[in-house]
């Protein structure tokens, strides 16, 4: 039985004179293929440049998370992908971080958080309430402030522990305000901007398919907008269930916007007179997506926005205090 395994492997074996000719050949090792490079800095991945070739994108979804960023004064290298493709989303933008994350949707918000070097105020009330609620959790353990009553456990709390829930309530109301706030603008004016930049077929020819289209060669800078323009006039049809108009969905945006003046008032911000809030990067992109190209064919939705100065007014001041801020820093270093 061993005489016969022994057979087989020294059939198995490669010839003598076999590996004598392949000894003469070195081993090589080729470098690698393709190896990303090491970023220091976080590369956030944008429609860009924006209109006139400023920094600010075009695209609504970018400006806001790009806005946001520069609020919180997160440091990122801007790059103009124009590649939707690009992401594991399909959709720009998405954060490329130093350690190798790549990062889309509310997940670039929460790196805003995590690394902001402004609007500290906001970012102590987090910590704050962080620890108020702790120390809440801690208080509905404690055994000695309870006592037996019917067989139930009935626990007093404190005063303490009173007034962290009254300011943890005042906390989530203020949250969900902001997010109904949000969600207006996402149900009401989004459709309406939607509509008028890759609907309106003026605005379309004109704006929306040589911006979307730029990065391509022909023809495809002509069928990449296309087909996307057939996905979104899809999909604003399908938020109305078909029975769009052109008078309905523009009366929305007036709605929508109305309510957003009625909000800011005199403010200097939306929901913090110190500080903005993600909230404040969203009502800007709109608004900025909306006023800021020239000689539009169909001008509709920017003489709606024209309306209230009020509105006017805070875009030009969020785009100086971060737009033009940051070009200021940027010339001086």
């Amino acid at each position: 039985m061993t005489t016969t395994t022994s057979a087989k492997s020294s059939r198995l074996e490669a010839p003598q004179w076999y590996k004598r000719f392949v000894a003469q050949f070195p081993l090589w090792r080729h470098p690698v293929a393709y190896q990303s490079a090491q970023i220091n800095v976080p590369q956030l991945c944008v429609y860009a440049p924006g209109w006139d070739g400023e920094e600010a994108s075009f695209d609504l979804h970018c400006l806001k998370r790009q806005t946001y960023l520069l609020m919180r004064g997160v440091e990122v290298e801007l790059l103009p992908l124009n590649e939707p493709n690009a992401s594991s989303t399909d959709m720009l933008p998405f954060l490329v971080t130093p350690g190798g994350e790549c990062l889309s949707a509310h997940e670039i918000n929460r790196f805003a958080d995590a690394h902001a070097t402004k609007g500290e105020k906001a970012l102590e009330k987090r910590k704050q309430l962080e620890e108020k609620r702790k120390k809440l959790a801690a208080a509905a353990k404690e055994a000695a402030a309870a006592t037996e009553q019917d067989g139930y456990q009935v626990i007093t709390p404190s005063a303490s522990s009173a007034q962290g829930d009254e300011e943890c309530a005042e906390k989530t109301r203020l949250e969900a305000d902001m997010e109904a706030f949000i969600m207006l603008l996402e149900t009401k004016l989004q459709p309406a901007l939607l509509y008028w930049l890759w609907c309106e077929q003026d605005n379309y020819r004109a704006i929306t398919r040589n911006y979307y289209g730029s990065n391509y060669t022909q023809p495809l800078d002509k069928i990449v907008p296309w087909t996307r323009q057939r996905t979104i006039t899809n999909w604003v049809h399908n938020r109305y269930h078909g029975e769009l108009t052109r008078e309905r969905i523009y009366s929305d945006a007036t709605e929508a916007l109305e309510a957003v003046s009625r909000r800011l008032g005199k403010s200097t911000w939306l929901f913090d007179e110190s500080e903005p809030s993600y909230a404040d990067a969203v009502c800007f992109a709109y608004l900025h997506v909306i006023l800021a190209p020239d000689s539009v064919p169909t001008p509709e939705l920017q003489n709606i926005v024209r309306r209230f100065d009020n509105l006017i007014s805070y875009r030009n001041k969020v785009y100086n205090h971060v737009y033009a801020a940051d070009e200021d820093e940027e010339s001086t270093a």
